[in-house]
């Protein structure tokens, strides 16, 4: 996950003055982990940091990350296409693809992962809090869901229902914190016109890309239920009604969120799962946090991912601030 060698980034929107520090510090990091240099990854990475992995035993605190660092020989490396998203001042998620070069204790490492890392501003510099971290052969292989049928109930009341296809999205379980099982269920929405798109085919469609991303993983005994975002031909994308929710609605402590995004563009709430959380100095969390943030999901809505031209349930991390 980690070695040597040019950063190569590529960003949709202008780079401001954070996202080249982050590009720069994300670069930074990388090669002070090639180096071994305790000093600078003493800077840079925060006393609670976290590596999580999708595995049952796939959270890894800071000195467990270092005391693995020392038995690696790290040679090359780069990021592709990545992204910076800063949320106010104080958080920023940067997103990509790691390339590596490397070996651990005499075994090769994983050559490619996507990482997603927290960056949090403290005392007017960056650190990183979190990385969430995941390779194909990690996910492991997925059954594909068994395709059902809903009845479409007609507008007039002597019209018979036509059986319509749809494809589930059960809950995707993510090791990190769970969310409180009295959560209620998302209510239903109108759906989007891809999912109104989402013919007979659809569902064939949906099972063998399921299968083929399956086929590349190591055995799992949880069902594959919902794509990562590198594994879609379009992700997810928030509306921009949603966008404007996230920047304005919430202040002072800031929760990483992962969820599914169901074929509908509306979020799963069951599968949220709190990654990270960053708040000021003196602040503290609440047990009600995740609650809240669940709370301000539900009001979120996506255009959904599309494989094939048909919605697919798709896995999304994202910042929620909470006042």
């Amino acid at each position: 996950m980690l070695s040597a060698g040019s950063l190569m980034a590529q960003q949709g929107n202008t780079p401001t003055p954070v996202t080249e520090e982050l590009i720069r510090l994300s670069d930074q990091w990388m090669n002070a982990a090639q180096q071994h240099d305790s000093a600078t990854l003493e800077r840079l990475m925060a006393p609670e940091f976290t590596l999580m992995r999708p595995s049952p035993s796939g959270v890894v605190r800071r000195a467990e990350w270092l005391a693995a660092l020392r038995q690696m020989h790290l040679r090359a490396f780069q990021y592709d296409d990545l992204k910076v998203a800063q949320y106010g001042d104080a958080l920023a998620v940067v997103n990509g693809i790691l390339v590596v070069d490397a070996e651990a204790n005499g075994r090769p490492v994983t050559p490619v992962t996507l990482v997603t890392d927290v960056w949090a501003r403290r005392a007017g510099r960056w650190v990183v809090v979190t990385r969430y971290a995941a390779s194909a052969a990690e996910l492991g292989p997925r059954p594909a869901p068994v395709p059902t049928t809903a009845a479409v109930t007609a507008p007039k009341p002597a019209a018979p229902s036509t059986p319509a296809p749809s494809t589930p999205v059960p809950s995707t379980p993510v090791p990190s914190t769970p969310v409180p099982s009295t959560t209620p269920a998302t209510p239903s929405s109108a759906p989007s016109v891809i999912d109104q798109r989402n013919a007979p085919g659809c569902a064939g469609i949906v099972a063998r890309a399921l299968a083929n991303a399956a086929a590349t993983s190591q055995p799992s005994t949880q069902p594959r239920t919902a794509f990562n975002e590198f594994e879609v031909e379009q992700a997810a994308t928030p509306t921009v009604a949603s966008q404007a929710l996230g920047i304005t609605a919430f202040a002072h402590r800031e929760l990483l969120v992962q969820f599914v995004v169901d074929t509908t563009g509306v979020v799963d709430l069951p599968t949220t799962k709190v990654l990270a959380i960053t708040m000021p100095a003196r602040a503290r969390p609440h047990a009600s946090d995740s609650t809240r943030a669940v709370d301000a999901l539900r009001r979120w809505r996506f255009r959904p991912a599309q494989i094939g031209g048909c919605a697919v349930p798709q896995i999304e991390q994202m910042p929620v601030r909470i006042e």
